[in-house]
């Protein structure tokens, strides 16, 4: 079951969770008060740090681009994540029906003339794009094609019997040549295999079920939106396999069970996997997907023969749980591990969310007053993970507990009540922990360093919650603590996101003698002797003045950019990672860039990703790209042009040679 369309969801997606929270101690107590506990004093604020988004069970998606990246085939990264599996070619089910929606109304369309088929006869043809609306009533149907109703009884001559109602019936369905758009408007999408169904929900109802039906299931998944189309291609095939691998246990368990008495197999939401039809399999990048799943015809994961439940999500926090303390049931190859590769280009690697006392005390209902204090103990999993573990919550009236799966509910709940649906507010997974004040540690990303002339310049930003003044950033070369300088320049979205000011940004240039060197940058909190952050390592070189290469000037009329990184990203499907920054000085807009391989355009992107060290600039910082262009094995030529804002002027930015395979 897939818990976000991000990467999605994507969809999937999907859209970069404290990088593997440790495996607790049976107990874990965390107070939120700034003093001891004999003279604890109510909190105005409390902070939950986590990591990773959804149950955490068995495939992480972000951990499967992480692998794929590194190196590792589809099947390896399957292995890694359900333990004991063999990934095997076997026949599946060629007739997957999935539920689109429920409703009592909706309007459908077609490429071309569509039969409408009422319990196999049929009552009617529609013309192409011609719009055919229906609805229920208590005992037939109601259709109008083009605005005529087509469920008038035909007329009879004087003394015979009246003809019954053409739509006095049950199942409705729309036959059309496949490879032809069928569109639905409650469900937004449309559709290029399979069979439109409608059947009442039960007897009686005015709502019906809208099926697609009679799908191969590879043309299933062309439409199943759980990846990013552009990632690496082996993430792509162990993506398709695991996808195949859950829609046939899905429906095998359901058509077996006698108590599973509707017309459809699989929900095309997030309640079993994101399927979005033509949205994902004519979408960009979207001859990767699909190419990932021809790839992988007929392949699923089997553990003692029987196919898994391949249950996966967008990402663990860095090390996934066992199946028995998310659900019930203990499966031998959905066990928790950690993973080194969740935190690669991952988003929600790790998060911290804030709430006000009185927030929690609307969300939680816990009819203890104003709440004061919580803390968490008891039944930790082993990821950290705190679905079963105890929330105490002591307010101004009493007292209470709840178990951490309850408090993420609720509290995501209460957020959606007052509108609140940003995945920047809600807890995306119980991988958390609660920390108060004085225990938060300074948070910042290092986003730059770079070996220049006679120096080494880092850039990124740092930040304490607990105050809007700015804080020490340390500088280390070659484990020598070389500067230390307070993070104060100006970073869009850093008050936004943490409600402390913009003004937490740095740039620090280091005097370095010409070669290698390895080089470190600190956050230091706000407390003297409390918490400090690492933010990162990276080896560098020195360069001598000859070397040296001007850094673009952002000035004038036409885009200007960097090509930074130019490397292979897999070897078995031949693919390069091609990453840098673009953008235009007379636009705050994120602009187009073009990739070339070989003097031939290989593929188009936007260059949208965040990058604080761009913001000097004056144009935002919304002006990086990484993208992952397929090709062939040998040796290649990438350039990069970057597009201005109006279309009209397109610059290299750089060119590089690489070898793959």
């Amino acid at each position: 079951m897939k818990t976000s369309s991000q990467p999605r969801r994507g969809s999937f997606g999907l859209l970069a969770l404290c990088a593997a929270l440790s495996v607790l101690l049976s107990t874990v107590v965390v107070n939120l008060g700034s003093t001891p506990a004999q003279a604890q004093q109510p909190q105005s604020s409390f902070t939950v740090e986590g990591g990773g988004w959804g149950h955490g069970l068995g495939m992480s998606q972000f951990g499967a681009y992480g692998r794929a990246a590194a190196g590792h085939t589809s099947t390896e990264i399957l292995q890694a994540y359900y333990q004991g599996v063999e990934v095997e070619s076997r026949a599946v089910t060629n007739n997957v029906r999935v539920h689109l929606s429920t409703s009592s109304n909706t309007t459908l369309s077609f490429g071309s003339t569509a039969k409408i088929k009422l319990d196999g006869k049929l009552i009617a043809e529609a013309g192409k794009e011609q719009n055919i609306a229906v609805s229920r009533l208590a005992s037939r149907w109601a259709i109008t094609v083009g605005g005529v109703d087509i469920c008038v009884p035909q007329p009879v001559a004087d003394g015979q019997e009246p003809l019954p109602n053409p739509c006095i019936g049950n199942q409705l369905r729309f036959v059309v040549k496949d490879l032809v758009d069928q569109h639905l408007s409650t469900s937004s999408h449309s559709y290029r295999h399979g069979r439109l169904e409608l059947t009442p929900t039960s007897s009686g109802a005015t709502t019906f079920y809208v099926v697609l039906g009679q799908l191969k299931m590879d043309e299933y998944l062309y439409g199943l939106a759980e990846m990013p189309s552009s990632w690496a291609a082996e993430a792509l095939k162990a993506q398709a396999i695991a996808g195949r691998s859950y829609a046939e246990g899905r429906i095998l368990a359901r058509r077996a069970d006698s108590n599973w008495n509707r017309p459809f197999d699989l929900f095309a939401t997030t309640q079993d996997q994101a399927f979005t039809g033509n949205s994902k399999e004519l979408g960009a990048f979207s001859e990767n997907w699909v190419g990932a799943v021809d790839a992988t015809n007929k392949i699923i994961a089997t553990y003692n023969g029987t196919v898994i439940d391949a249950l996966y999500g967008s990402s663990t926090g860095g090390h996934s749980e066992n199946s028995e303390y998310v659900f019930t049931n203990k499966v031998p190859y959905l066990r928790g591990a950690p993973d080194e590769f969740d935190s690669y280009q991952n988003p929600l690697a790790s998060w911290t969310r804030t709430y006000s006392a009185d927030e929690l005390t609307r969300w939680l209902s816990a009819g203890v007053g104003t709440i004061e204090n919580v803390n968490i103990s008891g039944n930790i999993g082993v990821s950290g993970r705190v679905n079963k573990a105890t929330v105490n919550i002591k307010g101004t009236e009493g007292s209470t507990t709840m178990t951490g799966d309850r408090f993420r509910i609720l509290v995501n709940a209460g957020l959606q009540s007052e509108g609140r649906w940003s995945r920047d507010d809600q807890i995306l997974s119980t991988n958390f922990k609660l920390v108060g004040p004085d225990d938060r540690a300074p948070l910042g990303e290092l986003s730059k360093v770079q070996g220049r002339v006679g120096k080494v310049r880092v850039a990124g930003w740092a930040l304490d919650q607990d105050t809007n003044a700015a804080i020490r950033v340390q500088v280390s070369i070659d484990g020598k603590r070389v500067k230390t300088r307070q993070a104060k320049r100006n970073t869009a979205g850093l008050d936004a996101r943490y409600g402390v000011g913009n003004n937490h940004g740095f740039r620090i240039n280091v005097k370095a003698t010409p070669g290698t060197h390895e080089v470190c940058v600190t956050a230091v909190g706000n407390v003297k002797g409390g918490p400090t952050t690492g933010l990162g390592c990276k080896t560098v070189t020195v360069k001598t003045k000859t070397d040296d290469d001007p850094k673009p000037d952002p000035s004038g009329d036409i885009p200007v950019g960097e090509l930074e990184i130019v490397r292979v990203a897999s070897v078995s499907d031949p693919a390069i990672r091609v990453a840098g920054w673009a953008l235009d000085p007379t636009s705050n807009d994120s602009i187009n860039v073009a990739f070339d391989i070989d003097r031939q355009e290989a593929a188009r992107s936007t260059a949208r990703f965040e990058r604080d060290d761009l913001d000097s600039y004056g144009r935002g910082s919304a002006h990086g790209f990484d993208v992952t262009l397929p090709t062939t094995t040998g040796k290649h030529q990438v350039c990069v042009r970057a597009i201005s804002a109006n279309g009209e002027v397109a610059v290299i930015i750089g060119c590089q040679d690489i070898t793959v395979g």
